[in-house]
C-alpha cells in the first residue's frame, strides 16, 4: 500500500485538504506542482478504491490539491455532466473514424476498421434512439421470512 491513510471515518462532503494530502504524499504542491497533482490524483483513486472496499460508494474528486468526497447532490450532478461528456466524446471519434482513408488500409485493418464503424454506429444509435424518459425504481429488499 502506496498511501498510510485511515478512510473509514469519511463520508459525503468530508474533504481531505491540500496540507495534508502534502504531509501524506511527502511533499509540497510549490515544490512540484506537476508531480504533486499526479500523487494527488492516485491519493484520490486509493481513497475511492478504500471506500468502496469498505461499501461506500462514494464519488471522490480532486480540486485545487484537494481531495473531495461529493455529496450526493453533488455526485448526482457531477456523473451526469462526466456521463454527458463521454456520449459527446464518442460522438467525436466516431467522426475522426470515419474519416480515415480507407484505401491507405490493407486487408485486414480495412475489416476492422468496418467492424468498428459498424460496432460504434450502433452503440450511438442506441443512444440516440433513447427518448423515453426512465423513473429509477427504489430497491425492494426481499427478506425471507422463516
Amino acid at each position: 500500500m502506496k498511501f498510510n491513510l485511515n478512510v473509514s471515518e469519511l463520508g459525503p462532503g468530508d474533504t481531505i485538504e491540500q496540507s495534508q494530502c502534502e504531509s501524506i504524499i511527502g511533499f509540497t504542491r510549490d515544490s512540484n506542482k506537476y508531480n504533486f497533482q499526479f500523487e494527488v490524483m492516485q491519493l484520490a483513486e486509493h481513497v475511492s478504491h478504500q471506500l468502496k472496499r469498505l461499501g461506500k460508494h462514494y464519488t471522490v474528486v480532486t480540486e485545487g490539491g484537494a481531495i473531495n468526497v461529493l455529496t450526493h447532490e453533488q455526485a448526482s450532478k457531477y456523473n451526469a455532466a462526466r456521463f454527458d461528456g463521454a456520449i459527446a466524446k464518442m460522438r467525436r471519434c466516431y467522426k475522426l473514424l470515419i474519416a480515415v482513408n480507407m484505401g491507405a488500409l490493407g486487408v485486414e485493418a480495412k475489416t476492422d476498421h468496418l467492424k468498428s464503424i459498424q460496432r460504434q454506429a450502433n452503440v450511438l444509435q442506441l443512444i440516440g434512439r433513447r427518448k423515453v424518459e426512465l423513473e429509477p425504481q427504489p430497491v425492494k429488499r426481499v427478506v425471507v421470512k422463516r
